[in-house]
């Protein structure tokens, strides 16, 4: 063990806890906490339960990594009780003030470890939509669901504060699994809006964009939550009236065949480009004419931020939850009814041919996303809820 690991600076100990460092919003929104509390004097550790996953790039290098995978024998019925043992071993030989745990496993990790040490603060987090995400077999399973109704959510009342980031997810918890409103905070996703733009501006060379074709892009796993299917289905209902329209879905998962054969049994084979994981999805977007969403459900979707800060004008469908507060319809984008296909292909044949609107909407969404998502004021929330607790 590494003698820095308990070595503080002159701010507290925050123990940051996240499963992995794959590509996901959690983890995404785990580093921008760890890298900006970090730039405000708090020593920082960064707590996983395996050391995999291409995000750690994103994480300041002088944070340290405690990789709780590493510590234990991988033995895969007994790997969390294992992990949770380590965490709470590495506690009692290096203490912290404050845990700030990202996802239900590690909230659970937290709530454990406020159970043997009282004193110490744990701020859990949620960041779905969980009445809807929990009946959605292909993330959870009814095993899963009946756990985290009987016995987790319970225990998150043990937390100090409990952290969401939209005011349906904050509402879904009160109303659908009784836990205090007073003990819900809303702080929304943070982006990196100097380092996107200077990402949005780099060349695109893993893909031929061509001037007379107007491109529309999803990004996010190929997964059933994230109902690719649906956005090929109205992109294909929009090419049988205009010729000049194609697909580009950044993104890796198991959706990826289905996709495939939905695209080549629509017809559209040729004009959908599943291009995988990009380390850099802002060049893409930034060279794309709209940015489209078609989830099942969201907890406060990132990518749409991202996209704002692009400069490609949004149009999402209004699914629970996160983007009917970060989308004003007509103002700053489209906001679509709730799986409403036919309503989705109209709006984007009325708005790929109109450049003034689409502009309007670029720069209103650019303002906004600007005041409300970034890092700093995200890390100035997190500050004021670390100072509340003391």
């Amino acid at each position: 063990m590494s003698k820095s690991l308990f070595v503080r600076k002159d701010g507290a100990m925050v123990d940051i806890l996240i499963p992995n460092f794959d590509d996901l919003g959690a983890q995404r929104v785990a580093i921008n906490a760890a890298n900006g509390l970090a730039t405000r004097g708090y020593s920082v550790r960064f707590v996983v339960t395996k050391r995999t996953g291409p995000f750690e790039v994103y994480l300041d290098p002088g944070i340290e990594i405690v990789d709780l995978g590493a510590k234990v024998v991988d033995i895969p019925k007994f790997r969390i009780g294992f992990w949770m043992l380590a965490y709470l071993h590495f506690l009692r030989k290096y203490p912290s003030d404050t845990i700030i745990s990202f996802a239900p496993i590690m909230n659970l990790f937290g709530v454990l470890a406020k159970a043997v040490s009282p004193k110490m603060h744990v701020i859990i987090q949620e960041h779905a939509y969980q009445s809807v995400a929990l009946k959605d077999r292909s993330c959870h399973s009814l095993k899963y669901e009946l756990m985290y109704r009987v016995l987790l959510v319970k225990l998150y009342r043990i937390a100090d504060m409990f952290i969401t980031i939209s005011h349906m997810i904050k509402n879904d918890f009160v109303d659908s699994f009784k836990l205090p409103c007073n003990m819900i905070h809303v702080i929304p996703n943070p982006i990196d809006i100097d380092k996107i733009i200077t990402l949005s501006k780099e060349p695109v060379t893993e893909f031929d964009f061509k001037l007379d074709i107007t491109y529309l892009i999803g990004v996010g796993r190929l997964t059933a939550q994230k109902n690719f299917h649906r956005l090929i289905r109205i992109f294909a209902s929009v090419v049988s009236r205009r010729n000049d329209v194609q697909l580009i879905i950044l993104g890796r998962g198991e959706d990826r065949e289905s996709l495939l054969e939905l695209a080549d049994s629509l017809g559209v084979r040729s004009k959908v480009h599943l291009l995988g994981f990009m380390q850099n999805p802002y060049k893409f977007i930034a060279h794309s004419t709209i940015f489209c969403l078609t989830s099942d459900w969201e907890g406060l979707p990132q990518v749409i931020a991202e996209a704002m800060i692009c400069n490609t004008p949004v149009i999402a469908h209004a699914c629970p939850s996160g983007p009917s507060e970060m989308i004003e319809h007509g103002v700053t984008g489209e906001l679509i009814p709730y799986k409403e296909e036919d309503l989705y292909v109209n709006s984007l044949l009325s708005i790929i041919g109109d450049g003034k609107l689409l502009t309007r909407y670029a720069q209103a969404a650019f303002s906004f996303a600007q005041e409300h998502y970034s890092t700093d004021k995200f890390i100035d929330r997190y500050e004021h809820v670390l100072k509340v607790l003391g």
